[in-house]
């Protein structure tokens, strides 16, 4: 199954769902059962999403749907971190979140609603900022559970290669929570990557010691392990963030360039993580 990520902008009255209409015939040229997986961006803030706003969604996701392509939508992405517009508004969060469900489901039944937080950096799993459970609709209005979960090598992005088992004990908390044990759903990584870092000019390595192929072939073998496969039986998907970009570091001194890129990027890399994944993986 090939899964295609996308971010979309909503602007104005709905005026950036035009943007699908560029990407669409991409997905549908992906072999197979396509999914097209929208970061649906309420970057006008929450109160944005009107009535009639809702509706333009649904009918956008209908028409998509129409067309043949699967979308698991993710609406309001990473909900729980300060660095959205939407983000830190729990209970408008869930009102606005629950009137697009029920829109979407009367229109467009191949669009599955794809609750995508980012992963746990709060005291606890009930904590506002960084926390999961403030932010829960209810089971009845999500179809699949989503993170955002990235190796960075701490606020500094140093090069660090990721701690033995990072990926799954991060991922097993969430899945107990809100995979078959918790409340039902799927589990699936709508983001992730673990990028090495550079300096912005003259592009030298970050310190740290670990080299670009250590760090995210360390980070994929985690994902696709044996391990996690038995930890967390729940987990169906993983979509990789192919992007190369500069931006600051948590501890907001300056700027840096990050390659996130497994299979778009460096050749060596590409080749390894390409033979991983067509060999037997779920042997490690």
């Amino acid at each position: 199954m090939a899964i295609l990520g996308d971010y979309i902008k909503l602007d104005t009255n709905a005026e950036g769902l035009r943007n699908i209409d560029w990407h669409l015939e991409t997905i549908q040229k992906l072999p197979g059962n396509p999914v097209y997986q929208i970061a649906l961006m309420p970057n006008h803030g929450l109160k944005s999403l009107s009535k009639l706003v809702i509706n333009r969604i649904a009918a956008k996701m209908e028409d998509i749907n129409q067309k043949n392509v699967t979308v698991w939508l993710r609406f309001g992405h990473e909900m729980n971190g300060q660095w959205y517009s939407w983000g830190l508004k729990p209970n408008l969060f869930k009102k606005k979140w629950i009137h697009l469900t029920l829109a979407i489901r009367k229109r467009a039944p191949n669009t599955y609603m794809m609750w995508a937080p980012n992963a746990r950096f709060g005291k606890s799993v009930n904590s506002v900022k960084g926390g999961y459970s403030p932010y829960w609709p209810g089971s009845q209005y999500v179809d699949i559970a989503a993170l955002s979960y990235y190796h960075f090598g701490g606020p500094s992005r140093l090069n660090i290669v990721p701690a033995q088992n990072e990926a799954i004990e991060k991922l097993k908390e969430f899945s107990k929570l809100y995979g078959y044990r918790g409340k039902g759903k799927p589990i699936v990584l709508a983001e992730t990557s673990a990028p090495f870092t550079r300096s912005l000019f003259g592009k030298v390595p970050e310190r740290g010691g670990g080299s670009e192929e250590e760090i995210k072939i360390s980070w994929l073998s985690q994902l696709f392990s044996g391990k996690m496969h038995g930890e967390v039986p729940e987990l169906k998907a993983i979509s990789w963030f192919e992007v190369k970009k500069n931006e600051k570091a948590p501890d907001g001194r300056y700027r840096k360039s990050e390659d996130f890129r497994l299979l778009l990027g460096k050749e060596e890399v590409s080749q390894e993580a390409s033979s991983y994944l067509a060999g037997d993986w779920q042997a490690d």
